[in-house]
């Protein structure tokens, strides 16, 4: 039981054993940030992508949203510091 509860924090367990919802998330993260997929890491946050702003942080979040069909609360929403934190709330 531990081990799914690690598989749901830790996001390169999460991203091994979910590679379609990793893959799907570097994508939508390439597309908004106007990077090459290749180069998005789950480790990338604001400090890393110059184009992350509080406007495309929301863009980022919508467009999650959408392609897992699922809604963040405010609070989940605060929390996403990376891309490995957005992993997290895709179930």
């Amino acid at each position: 039981m531990s081990k799914v509860l690690l598989n749901k924090m830790d996001p390169q367990t999460a991203s091994f054993s979910r590679p379609e919802a990793d893959q799907r998330l570097r994508e939508i993260a390439a597309e908004i940030f106007h990077e090459d997929v290749a180069s998005v890491d789950l480790a990338m946050g604001p400090d890393d992508i110059d184009r992350w702003d509080s406007l495309n942080h929301l863009r980022l979040i919508t467009e999650v949203e959408a392609a897992f069909s699922l809604k963040l609360s405010m609070q989940q929403i605060q929390q996403v510091q990376s891309l490995a934190d957005l992993l997290k709330f895709i179930p």
